[in-house]
């Protein structure tokens, strides 16, 4: 696990300077929902339940900013 934290975060001085800018509880949230996600995708996707919740997640990413781009009217060239 620390192999994948170090590809992704570089260092363990990088690994404790997240941890120091995380909110333990919110975290606690985010990860024990992420888990009830997983149990309940695993069903359906296996051991894809992962790929697929993270594919999910920026896809709805990507919606909430384009509604935010087109309510701003910078699509339009408009701005407010």
């Amino acid at each position: 696990m620390m192999t994948f934290l170090s590809s992704m975060l570089g260092t363990k001085e990088d690994v404790m300077e997240l941890e120091n800018n995380i909110d333990e509880y919110i975290f606690f949230q985010f990860l024990s929902a992420y888990q009830e996600l997983l149990t309940e995708l695993r069903s359906k996707y296996g051991k894809e339940s992962h790929d697929v919740l993270m594919q999910y997640l920026e896809f709805k990413h990507s919606e909430t900013v384009q509604k935010i781009i087109e309510d701003r009217g910078i699509l339009n060239g408009i701005s407010r």
